[in-house]
């Protein structure tokens, strides 16, 4: 599972770039990060005069629903390998240490045999 996860952020952080490189072609900037990109392309979208040809707004259109499905997969994960560690009693007790939430105590299980 976190294979899986580790790879659907990697798409999801690719998405994102893609998304970030076509706007700054149009003079479009945004700050880093999901916030970042999350207003400038809802507002873009939303927009009926925008900078953006109808072509690109087509392709931004994908792409962003594209980067929302990959970010729902994500949280769909971390919702379970959180259950998951929940369930487990190492994973309860590994997640009492400071700084050791549900993925990492889960990463544990998964690779320690017996921790």
């Amino acid at each position: 599972m976190h294979r899986v996860r580790d790879r659907l952020v990697s798409c999801r952080t690719a998405v994102s770039n893609q998304i970030g490189g076509l706007l700054i072609e149009h003079g479009i900037t945004m700050r880093k990060g999901r916030g970042g990109l999350h207003g400038v392309v809802q507002e873009l979208l939303e927009e009926e005069n925008t900078v953006l040809s109808p072509a690109m707004r087509t392709l931004i259109s994908g792409l962003w629903v594209e980067w929302q499905a990959t970010d729902a997969a994500v949280r769909d994960f971390a919702r379970e390998l959180e259950r998951l560690a929940r369930q487990d009693p190492a994973g309860q007790r590994l997640m009492t240490v400071p700084g050791v939430g549900p993925l990492v105590a889960t990463a544990m299980i998964a690779t320690v045999a017996d921790g």
